[in-house]
């Protein structure tokens, strides 16, 4: 059993190590889009979505336009067997890239966590994109899924995305406001002047 154990996570590791010569399926991210105002840094989960069953491996590979990335942190413990930090350095990220590799040794599970990533927009209006690049890929170790293209699409405004609440009152909310109080006090001085007649 022991044999079988260390086996397997041999093989998980050797699936990571020959991700550079095969071609592998893709993540989501949560969110994947919205409005923000100029700088606002986006905290993001990365999700799995593997085609073909089986998948016990990743490379994640994707790139930025209109942002950087602030942190990439790898999903770790349970059953996930290694992860390998693939950028110069090494690293699991660049300013504008994340470059890592993810093994499991049972198969990945559609909508499980791979990691977090925390990207900061850029200061000016704009739009910023997370996109798949070559090489973002899922395998079992005989087949392999490749996913490329746009996965997270960012609205950079001047004005944000955020709501903010109406804390600042109009000239009418202010007058009624005043008036209200005035009346307050006016009825108070007047039943204080009365409380003596009411002493029998």
């Amino acid at each position: 059993m022991k044999i079988v154990t260390k086996l397997s996570i041999f093989f998980a590791f050797l699936l990571t190590a020959i991700f550079p010569v095969i071609k592998l399926h893709a993540v989501t991210m949560n969110p994947s889009s919205g409005t923000y105002a100029p700088g606002t840094q986006v905290n993001i989960t990365v999700t799995a979505a593997p085609t073909g069953a089986g998948s016990n491996a990743v490379a994640i590979r994707l790139t930025l336009t209109n942002a950087t990335v602030v942190s990439f942190t790898p999903v770790t413990g349970g059953t996930w067997v290694g992860a390998t930090q693939d950028c110069a350095g090494p690293a699991y990220y660049t300013s504008t890239t994340v470059c890592a590799s993810l093994a499991k040794s049972v198969p990945i599970v559609s909508g499980e966590t791979l990691g977090t990533l925390v990207i900061q927009l850029a200061n000016t209006s704009g739009t910023a994109t997370i996109t798949r690049a070559s090489g973002n890929v899922y395998s079992d170790g005989v087949t392999s899924y490749a996913n490329n293209g746009t996965a997270a699409t960012f609205t950079i405004s001047g004005s944000g995305g955020t709501t903010l609440p109406d804390t600042a009152l109009t000239d009418t909310q202010s007058g009624i406001i005043i008036g209200a109080s005035v009346l307050l006090i006016a009825v108070g001085a007047a039943l204080i002047k009365l409380k003596p007649l009411n002493n029998n």
